[in-house]
Formats: structure tokens, sequence, C-alpha cells
């Protein structure tokens, strides 16, 4: 039997079909679905609402080194378990002024793996591009995926910004 993604996925060629849409706007997609016989998935608790809030607040919440004055992430994401119910990964989140080395160590292996499936995606999407558009210059993603430099050239775009945000030279 198919998954609810492999559904929607089938459904999003019928609906491009059907349009005549190169894109697919995702509201207007929903309706769609919804219309097809796709029951809309069950609404979340408070408690699940209330915990994606804290994960997306503890996830974005950026302080600035007193050294250096550089930017970081003040929460980790650490795997710590697999839910019984769903199968998915449940997360805790360290504060990195007071995380063990242990845990630190895997979030920043999470997230380097991470940019590595993101790297791999990025080429296979590249390579079936250009199988499939022979008559059209490749798309080389080799150099991009070299990220060495473009993330000194980021820290340092970063240090020549003043306290707002905007460039020194402006």
């Amino acid at each position: 039997m198919a998954s609810r993604e492999q559904i929607i996925q089938k459904l999003a060629r019928m609906y491009r079909e059907e349009t005549g849409s190169e894109d697919i706007d995702p509201v207007k997609f929903a309706d769609y679905l919804i219309k097809q016989g796709l029951t809309p998935p069950r609404v979340p608790s408070q408690r699940e609402l209330m915990a994606k809030a804290a994960k997306a607040a503890l996830k974005h919440e950026i302080r600035k080194d007193s050294a250096t004055g550089r930017p970081y992430r003040g929460w980790h994401a650490v795997p710590r378990g697999t839910d019984k119910d769903s199968g998915q990964t449940l997360f805790s989140y360290y504060d990195i002024d007071d995380a063990p080395r242990l845990p630190m160590e895997k979030a920043l292996a999470l997230r380097v793996s991470a940019m590595v499936d993101d790297g791999v995606q990025v080429s296979f999407d590249a390579e079936h591009w250009n199988r499939i558009n022979p008559n059209e210059q490749p798309i080389t993603v080799d150099e991009m995926l070299d990220l060495r430099d473009q993330v000194e050239w980021r820290k340092n775009a970063r240090d020549d910004e003043d306290e707002t945000g905007e460039s020194a030279e402006e």
C-alpha cells in the first residue's frame, strides 16, 4: 500500500497535468488534495503546538560571542531515541554555553551529516537535470560542494558588518 507521501506525490503529477501548471502552489494544491478525497492531517494538540513553538524558538536563538563578536547558535539538538508510536527521532536541546562535550560533538556531527546528505542530493539532482537536458550547458556542482572557501568568505563578510548588519563600506 502506498504511503500518504507517495499518494500526494502521485497526485502532484496529476495536478500539474490537469492544470497545465509548471509549479505547485501548496495552498491551491491542498484544496485539490482535499477535493480528491485525502483526509487532512489531524489537528495537533496544544501541547504538540507548544512543543513545536519551543523547538523553533530554541533552534533560532542566535547569541554573540563576547570575545569575537561572532554569532553562534545558543541551543543544539541531540538525538535521544525514537518515539515508539510514530517512529520519529526524538531530540533534546542543549545550551551550548554549558553543554557537555559528548552531546555537543553529536549535535555538530549531526549538522555536518545533514550538509553531506544535502551535497549528495544536489549531486544527484544536477546529474539528472544534465542528463535530461543534453542541449543545455551542464550544471557542475563539484566546486560548489567544496564549502571551505565559502565558509571563510561568509565568516569574513560577517566580520565586515557593523552591529546593525549593514556593511562597513555602505
